[in-house]
């Protein structure tokens, strides 16, 4: 089997943390694991949160979409946190996951190590998602309207929200803007 990132350099067995299999890549150093074979360490054996004192390193995060080593299928990317750049490729198939060269790391110093299947939901990425351009939204309104106009404009959406008359009041509104005066 080879490396989903170089495509040319065969994976060997090794251990990511004591007693959790995975396969590396020598040239790149990135890891194939098996979700399975992560959850039984993680059930067996605590999970090391200490990340030491080197500054942590991490390698630019691929940007291609890579091929399963195993089924050769796309595996699709998801991102780690909305604090880094970083994306770990899955595939979807097999449930393997590969991390680039230092994601392991990253994800002990985010302490998202024991939360990996996590980080592969759906609620997990619409949370990352919102928190990454959720506020740029809010900000570009702001700009947009002037700060006490936007206060204003925030409280009657949230007015209207709740109003029982709703549907009615917008249904004013968006007629009275079409109307000829």
């Amino acid at each position: 089997m080879h490396c989903p990132s170089c495509q040319n350099s065969p994976l060997q067995p090794t251990k990511l943390e004591y007693g959790f299999p995975a396969l590396g890549c020598k040239k790149c150093g990135g890891y194939l694991i098996s979700i399975l074979s992560y959850r039984l360490w993680a059930d067996e054996r605590g999970i090391d949160t200490t990340t030491g004192d080197r500054p942590l390193e991490v390698a630019d995060d691929t940007k291609t979409a890579l091929l399963c080593p195993k089924c050769e299928r796309i595996m699709p990317k998801f991102r780690i946190s909305g604090k880094t750049s970083n994306r770990v490729d899955v595939c979807l198939s097999c449930a393997e996951v590969w991390l680039d060269e230092g994601e392991w790391s990253l994800l002990k110093s985010l302490n998202l190590q024991d939360k990996l299947p996590t980080i592969l939901s759906e609620p997990w990425q619409k949370a990352i998602y919102k928190e990454m351009f959720g506020g740029n939204q809010e900000s570009k309104y702001e700009k947009l309207f002037g700060p006490e106009d936007y206060k204003t404009i925030r409280s009657f959406r949230e007015w209207l929200t709740n109003h029982p008359q709703r549907a009615h009041i917008q249904d004013y509104i968006n007629r009275f803007n079409t109307v000829d005066k």
